[in-house]
């Protein structure tokens, strides 16, 4: 199956999507510390990374956008409960395509996923 980075400032969130995720089979790397995770983001490789949009370091989109600037290839599903049909367009400017509104269900997030990864 894919190997998956979860980038959130939320544990609790960050290891419900972890069980969720490996319980469908896939390898999965989180770090409630989102700057951690950024970095393996760009160093590691991952066949997905989910990006929450609100945490305490830095915003989402900022995270976006370096994923944009250092032209990285993996694709990103933006989870957050705070999606707007403005925010969706402002991200899709950035190159960000796929979104989850929290809150969602176990189907709809492996079922968003696996779309996601059939599709690269």
């Amino acid at each position: 199956m894919a190997r998956i980075l979860i980038i959130d400032d939320n544990e609790a969130f960050g290891e419900m999507l972890q069980e969720i995720l490996e319980s469908a089979g896939h390898e999965t790397v989180f770090s409630p510390m989102p700057i951690v995770s950024t970095e393996n983001a760009l160093t590691e490789g991952y066949d997905l990374i989910t990006l929450d949009l609100r945490m305490p370091d830095f915003e989402g989109g900022e995270v976006a956008q370096l994923f944009r600037d250092m032209n990285l290839q993996t694709p990103v599903l933006v989870i957050s409960g705070y999606l707007t049909d403005l925010m969706e367009e402002s991200l899709a400017k950035v190159g960000l395509q796929n979104f989850l509104q929290k809150p969602f269900s176990h189907a709809e997030v492996l079922s968003k996923i696996e779309t996601i990864l059939q599709a690269s």
